[in-house]
């Protein structure tokens, strides 16, 4: 079975459960809180995925990183994936299982890249910018990417808005190029 539909299938059955049992918004909050501590913490990734780990200590780490700030119906999943050998599709099923929810809510994401990071102030500033522009309700977060140089990257959904440096140096390099091979 391919490593997407392993995902959707998990994401799908905890979605469903959270739907039944009314627990959505909290388990929402747990896969976020899921989400940021596997990116900060490769180590624990590593951990997780290792095959040498027996599955015993695996749940134990899960429990003690996880159980008391997290739902019930998220730990029952957490304990599924790692005595179903699925480690490695941890952010994968989380990932599906936030779309999911989007999907539901009606939410759309919003990405805020820019070269250095920008004040709390601006940040809501964008915010309610983009609350005027966008029906229903946003999530927005926000990227560093120095490589842009300056200016920002705006990417609401599937569509982007790119106002960087990088992109306008591209665009002159490319004309100049242009202009150079019709000499």
């Amino acid at each position: 079975m391919n490593e997407s539909k392993i995902s959707v299938r998990y994401a799908r059955a905890l979605f469903e459960l959270c739907v039944e049992k009314d627990v959505l918004d909290e388990v929402y909050r747990d896969v976020k809180l899921i989400t940021r501590v596997l990116s900060e913490n490769p180590d624990l990734v590593q951990a997780l995925e290792s095959r040498v780990i027996p599955l015993s200590r695996k749940e134990k780490i899960v429990t003690e990183i996880f159980g008391d700030r997290t739902n019930q119906a998220t730990m029952q999943l957490m304990r599924l994936i790692i005595k179903n050998n699925r480690e490695s599709y941890i952010s994968m099923i989380m990932r599906q299982f936030k779309d999911l929810v989007k999907k539901e809510r009606g939410i759309t994401e919003v990405m805020l890249t820019t070269a250095q990071p920008i004040s709390p102030d601006l940040i809501e500033e964008l915010k309610q910018l983009i609350a005027g522009k966008i029906a229903g309700t946003f999530e927005m977060k926000t990227l560093i990417k120095p490589e842009i140089i300056g200016g920002f990257v705006l990417r609401v959904d599937d569509l982007q808005l790119d106002a960087s440096v990088r992109k306008e140096l591209d665009r002159i390099r490319k004309s100049l190029i242009w202009g150079f091979a019709r000499i």
